[in-house]
C-alpha cells in the first residue's frame, strides 16, 4: 500500500474561460481567481457557473526516497474533463472519474513543484458532481 501526502491546499484558481452562468445563479466574485482547499466540488466553489479552470498547487519532493521508490500524483475523484501537468510536462487526462487514476512523477519531480489542472465544467455534459472533489495524494510506491 501507498504512502499518501495528501495536497489539501491551499489551491490557487484561475478561469481559463469566461464563466457560463445561469440567469438565476447566485455566484459572487466567479471571475476572480482565488485560493480555495481540496478537495472541494465544482459547485461549492463556482455554484452554478461552468466554464474551464485551472488548479494549481505547489508541493515539495518527498523526503527519505530511495532509488527503488516510485512516486505518482494520485486523483480519488474528478468531475468534468481535466488534463494534468507537472512542472510544465503533460502527464494526461481524466473525464468524469469516480476511482483512482494516478500518473507516475517520478522522473519529472525536482526540490519544488508545481501541480497544475486545468478541469472545463459543463453539468449538462458531465457528471453531476463537478471539479476535483475527491482527494488529489502524492502517493510514494515503494518495493515490497
Amino acid at each position: 500500500m501507498p504512502y499518501r501526502i495528501f495536497l489539501k491546499g491551499p489551491w490557487s484558481f484561475e478561469w481559463l474561460t469566461e464563466p457560463v452562468v445561469t440567469p438565476l445563479a447566485d455566484s459572487p466574485n466567479l471571475l476572480a481567481g482565488g485560493r480555495i482547499r481540496m478537495p472541494s466540488d465544482w459547485q461549492s466553489v463556482f455554484g452554478t457557473a461552468s466554464g474551464r479552470v485551472r488548479f494549481s498547487r505547489r508541493f515539495h519532493r518527498p523526503t527519505n526516497l530511495t532509488t527503488d521508490d516510485r512516486v505518482k500524483i494520485a486523483f480519488d475523484g474528478v468531475g468534468g474533463a481535466a488534463t494534468v501537468s507537472v512542472n510544465d510536462h503533460p502527464l494526461g487526462g481524466m473525464q468524469d472519474n469516480h476511482s483512482t487514476i494516478a500518473f507516475d512523477v517520478t522522473d519529472l519531480i525536482e526540490p519544488g513543484n508545481m501541480l497544475v489542472v486545468e478541469v472545463s465544467y459543463f453539468p449538462d455534459q458531465h457528471h453531476p458532481r463537478g471539479g476535483l472533489w475527491g482527494p488529489v495524494a502524492v502517493e510514494i510506491h515503494s518495493p515490497e
